[in-house]
């Protein structure tokens, strides 16, 4: 089923410039940052130039309406997983039983398994990685993931975590306690849906439907009945990239504050080195 609710929108009127994003607040975003950062999910949209003039569609622009034209409004859908794929049985799907893959099939080289462990808020942990023969991998194949697929953890807490299986894998194998979810690219960008599927509005949602206290799990309907707010193609894209240059910049500011840690280490041991020698008194 799919829901439409209406977005008005007037002249743009930004406390800064053109382009700026409303935010909802996530729990989690990467890393230490991601419990306190803004995830901009919705864009202020213009309708049109001071002048009147429309503004054309070229390199991924949008093509928006001047403001005497009759639009006044883009339509934010409500839709349900389910509808964002071709076959909701085929491309949402969790993982094998442990009683189809036994310890003794890993090995070494072959198709990669994709293990909790694996599926971080946003990130794959491209790490501790097992395998299993290609031939056990085509008997296995309804459990199957590519490069590009959604993983999603329901099992765990927190539950519901997120993220965009590396392009560099082929094919490879879920365990029970993940979801592939396998979007239709020509509806919903699957970078788009990876952080709204990383969103408070979605962490809600599963919080409504986990069962048992000391492992917390969902099944594989509350996936596919999740409600999620759509925007138009054009403005998912954009939404996506203001999201990675933002999430870049988190990135910078980890790197440097993880090198405080070894900045102090050299200035106490300057400071005690010139308490030995005697340095430090006399300067």
């Amino acid at each position: 089923m799919v829901k439409r609710k209406e977005r008005k929108l007037g002249h743009p009127q930004l406390d800064s410039k053109a382009g700026n994003w409303e935010t909802v607040k996530p729990r989690e975003m990467r890393g230490w940052a991601m419990s306190q950062a803004d995830i901009a999910l919705v864009p202020k949209l213009q309708l049109g130039n001071p002048e009147g003039e429309a503004l054309a569609s070229q390199d991924g622009k949008l093509e928006l309406p001047a403001p005497n034209s009759q639009a006044r409004a883009w339509e934010l859908a409500e839709i349900q997983s389910r509808d964002l794929v071709n076959d909701e049985k085929a491309d949402i799907v969790d993982g094998l039983f442990g009683s189809n893959l036994k310890a003794s099939e890993y090995i070494t080289a072959g198709t990669p398994i994709a293990r909790i462990q694996n599926v971080k808020r946003l990130i794959f942990i491209d790490k501790n990685i097992y395998y299993v023969s290609d031939e056990k991998a085509e008997e296995l194949k309804r459990h199957s993931f590519k490069g590009g697929d959604i993983l999603i953890t329901k099992l765990g807490d927190p539950l519901g975590l997120a993220c965009i299986a590396p392009p560099k894998i082929e094919k490879g194998i879920i365990v029970a306690d993940l979801v592939r979810f396998r979007p239709d690219i020509r509806v919903v960008s699957n970078k788009y849906l990876n952080y709204l599927l990383n969103s408070e509005t979605v962490i809600k949602q599963i919080a409504e439907h986990v069962k048992g206290t000391t492992r917390p799990r969902i099944n594989l309907k509350v996936i596919r009945d999740l409600n999620l707010p759509i925007a138009p193609l054009a403005e998912q894209q954009q939404i996506a990239a203001k999201l990675d240059g933002l999430l870049a910049q988190v990135d910078t500011l980890k790197t440097r504050l993880d090198t405080i840690p070894k900045i102090l280490k050299r200035f106490r041991q300057s400071v005690l080195a010139a308490a030995v020698s005697g340095r430090l008194a006399w300067e």
